[in-house]
């Protein structure tokens, strides 16, 4: 009877995926390793799991849902080449991972002014290149001295991102002159690994991203629905409000389709879009 880690080891030795998730297994599984590794897979009950994710403290819905479905991946696939009869965490449902909503200018000044610190200031810069870019949180956090050339600066180049088993292409995020004086004053801090660092020298994990947002958003006295991502909405709702192109803005999100771009990223105010409509009336 196949224990879960080693249904968990096999799946990892046989099925290759990105480098990030390839990392978000290796640290997943080891967790649960600890915890329900030497369970044989029959023996354990749907609960089992639900009951392990939640016990992660530092976890938001977004972490649970990857953990959920990182372990889901490798137990199916024990399934179909036979390894086990079932899985038993197949049925285990988490709550939706909320992206959040745009944030409002005022919001992203105020969340600034509260990074301000000592403590803060390299979130801070974080913060401004995701402003500046529209750059999904994983991807700065992720971002390599080798995705940017000096001799290409209005560039960073990622050849492993979120949506390349469909695009077949790098994902290449425009930079702004101010988004190269960010990477530029990284450079002085640190010029191999990872662009973006926290205050200690370290790289940027999804928890310490969440902890840090949730220190500043308390300072600054926001709302919980402000959460890291509504910086990228805040970018597209912006970008279509100074009338940019909608084609342009999905390439520059990294997105294989516009009506991802439509479906998740625009979100106009009530009262822009009746003054849009005016406007339209009173051209017409």
């Amino acid at each position: 009877m196949p224990t879960v880690s080693e249904v968990l080891a096999s799946f990892q030795r046989n099925v290759q995926a990105s480098k990030t998730t390839m990392e978000h297994r290796t640290r997943i599984y080891g967790m649960i390793g600890q915890v329900q590794g030497t369970k044989p897979v029959e023996e354990c009950r749907l609960i089992d799991l639900l009951d392990w994710v939640n016990s992660v403290p530092t976890w938001g819905a977004g972490m649970k849902d990857l953990a959920v479905r990182t372990i889901n991946a490798g137990l199916n696939w024990g399934v179909r080449v036979g390894l086990i009869q079932s899985n038993p965490f197949a049925n285990v449902e988490m709550e939706t991972p909320e992206q959040g909503r745009a944030w409002s200018e005022e919001e992203y000044q105020r969340m600034l002014n509260a990074a301000s610190n000592p403590q803060c200031v390299h979130f801070k810069e974080f913060m401004k290149f995701m402003r500046e870019t529209g750059a999904r949180p994983g991807e700065v956090a992720g971002a390599d001295w080798k995705n940017w050339k000096e001799s290409t600066p209005d560039r960073l180049v990622l050849p492993d991102h979120k949506t390349r088993r469909k695009t077949k292409k790098p994902r290449i995020i425009p930079l702004s002159f101010q988004a190269q004086q960010i990477i530029r004053y990284q450079r002085g801090r640190c010029g191999v690994g990872k662009i973006f660092r926290t205050g200690r020298g370290v790289d940027w994990t999804r928890s310490k991203l969440s902890l840090k947002t949730t220190e500043v958003r308390t300072l600054a006295g926001l709302p919980d629905d402000v959460v890291l991502h509504g910086i990228r909405h805040l970018f597209a709702t912006d970008w279509v409000k100074k009338g940019g192109n909608i084609a342009i803005l999905s390439k520059v999100l990294g997105h294989s389709s516009i009506e991802t771009t439509l479906r998740c990223y625009v979100h106009l105010a009530y009262d822009d879009v009746d003054m849009m409509l005016a406007e339209m009336k009173a051209i017409k």
